[in-house]
C-alpha cells in the first residue's frame, strides 16, 4: 500500500472514529437529559445498554485492530523492501490507532457517564 492509500485510509479512520465521538456523545447526553427530566427510566436503561453495548463492540474492534497490527508487523518488515523503513510503513497505521485510542478513552467516559446515572 503506497502512502495515498495509506492517508486515505487514515483519514476514513479518523473521520469514523469523530463520528462515533460525536454519536455517541449525542447518545449520551439525550439519555442523560432524559433520565433527569423525565419519569421513564426503565426505557432509558435499554436505550442506555444498547448504546453502551454498541460502544463495547466498538472498543472491541479497536483491540483486535490492535492485535492484528502487531501480529502483522514481523511479516510486513519481512517482506518490505530494505530500503522502506518501519515509520514509513506504520506512521499512519499508529497515526490512525491514537485517534482510536482518543475515541475508547472517550467511550468509556460515556459508559461509565451512563452507569453512575443509573445506578
Amino acid at each position: 500500500m503506497d502512502s495515498n492509500e495509506q492517508k486515505k485510509v487514515f483519514i476514513k479512520i479518523a473521520l469514523g472514529a469523530f463520528k462515533n465521538i460525536i454519536g455517541f456523545g449525542l447518545a449520551t447526553a439525550f439519555i442523560g437529559y432524559m433520565a433527569t427530566h423525565s419519569g421513564i427510566d426503565i426505557p432509558l436503561m435499554i436505550i442506555a445498554a444498547v448504546v453502551t453495548f454498541i460502544m463495547v463492540v466498538s472498543i472491541v474492534t479497536l483491540l483486535l485492530f490492535i492485535v492484528y497490527t502487531i501480529k502483522g508487523i514481523p511479516v510486513t518488515l519481512k517482506n518490505s523492501p530494505k530500503h522502506i523503513k518501519f515509520f514509513d510503513l506504520y506512521a499512519y497505521t499508529f497515526l490512525a490507532l491514537s485517534f482510536r485510542l482518543i475515541e475508547a478513552a472517550i467511550c468509556i467516559g460515556y459508559i461509565v457517564y451512563l452507569y453512575k446515572l443509573f445506578i
